[in-house]
């Protein structure tokens, strides 16, 4: 039996998590006071805005590869925009979404691994998501028709082939709000 330093309880050496600092192997507070201290000391790095060790080397990571691709001072190849929030990193040649299933994730470890390969450069998430999802950037072609969708081939039940177009009249479309219940 232990006295836990917080709490003050008499509870079973189970109880308590290994620690190598003290004599005995086992921390002075016991799990359930570990756990506590734990989540209040989360909550106030949460207030005050400070992050943990993995999500600043993540941050430094993501900023040494957009400086590498970017320049000292990086900006958006498309837009110009230099706001290191809004950039990231674009496959030139496109495949992007394929070459992230292909390493499961950690793009920027990739990369830096790899001793930073040509083929990449830094666009801001709008002109990144326009290109993969419409093949141009409105900043660089302003003139180009809004996104019309292809047609599309329905059978009938009669089995016969039609081609039928989907109207692009959003004006006809009808939107409808849900609620939303945070429980």
């Amino acid at each position: 039996m232990r006295v836990c330093k917080r709490c003050n309880q008499k509870k079973p050496e189970s109880e308590f998590y290994p620690d190598r600092k003290y004599k005995d192997g086992l921390q002075a507070v016991c799990k359930s006071c570990h756990l506590a201290i734990k989540a209040e000391h989360r909550k106030k790095c949460k207030e005050i805005g400070v992050m943990n060790y993995s999500q600043r080397t993540r941050q430094r990571l993501r900023l040494e590869i957009i400086k590498h691709y970017g320049g000292e001072n990086p900006c958006c190849a498309c837009c110009g925009k230099s706001h290191i929030e809004f950039l990231a990193i674009d496959h030139v040649s496109g495949g992007g979404a394929k070459h992230r299933r292909l390493l499961g994730g950690g793009l920027y470890i990739w990369l830096k691994r790899n001793n930073f390969p040509s083929g990449y450069r830094v666009l801001c998430h709008n002109c990144n998501q326009s290109l993969g999802a419409y093949g141009y950037c409105p900043h660089q072609n302003p003139n180009a028709r809004p996104y019309c969708p292809p047609k599309r081939i329905y059978k009938n039940p009669c089995g016969r082939k039609s081609k039928k177009k989907i109207p692009l009249n959003f004006k006809s479309v009808k939107f409808q709000t849900v609620p939303l219940f945070i429980q």
